[in-house]
Formats: structure tokens, sequence, C-alpha cells
């Protein structure tokens, strides 16, 4: 018997950026049929020198819907919270090649994947 997957309707992320990306990685993964890893970006000084990360303006998840390979990005807000000049670019090239850019600032934003993946 597999693990039950969590009713979205029941889940309300309040407050910060750091709540929503916790309870859409506890729903995630919950869909098999979905290979996602959080993508973090920066930078950290290593032996006196900066080493960069990720890709700039990339979605705070990655992802891939089996059986297609279609790639996911997702990005999470605050209901007020703004994208950086560097996401919407990044959102804009990645949808320009194929890929599904979720912008979520609560979990109802989710659906549409949910349902393709359940």
């Amino acid at each position: 018997m597999g693990k039950t997957k969590p009713d979205i309707q029941k889940i309300y992320a309040q407050g910060n950026e750091g709540d929503l990306k916790r309870q859409v990685e506890a729903v995630l993964k919950h869909y098999p049929r979905l290979m996602f890893w959080p993508n973090n970006t920066g930078s950290v000084m290593r032996y006196g020198v900066r080493v960069k990360y990720g890709h700039l303006g990339s979605g705070d998840f990655l992802g891939l819907i089996a059986p297609s390979g279609r790639m996911v990005a997702i990005e999470t807000k605050t209901k007020k919270g703004v994208q950086s000049p560097d996401q919407i670019k990044f959102q804009r090239e990645f949808e320009a090649h194929g890929g599904w850019y979720i912008l979520c600032r609560e979990m109802d934003d989710l659906k549409p994947l949910l349902e393709v993946i359940k």
C-alpha cells in the first residue's frame, strides 16, 4: 500500500517563502511520477575564491515528469513577492524550450501539475 497523498485543500501557506517551500516539498514527495529536487543558487568562499553554484534565476525546485521527461521548474513566492529580472528571464527561456514553469504563491497553484502526475 502506497503513501496517502495529502489534500492540498487543507494545506495553507502562511507567512514566509520558506514555509511555502517546505509545504511544496512535502506534497511533491508523494508523487512518484515526478522526480524533483531543491535547486539552490548562490556563492561561497573556498580557499579565498568565491565559487558560484546553480543557475541565476532558476526555480526553487526542478523536476522531471515520467514517462514524458518534460522538465518542470517551480518558483515559490509569497502573495506579495516579486520575481527578479533574472527569474523572469529564466522563466521565458525555460518555457521557450518546452519546460513547464510554475509560479507558486499558494498550494492551489500546484493543482495543474498534480493532476498530470497523479
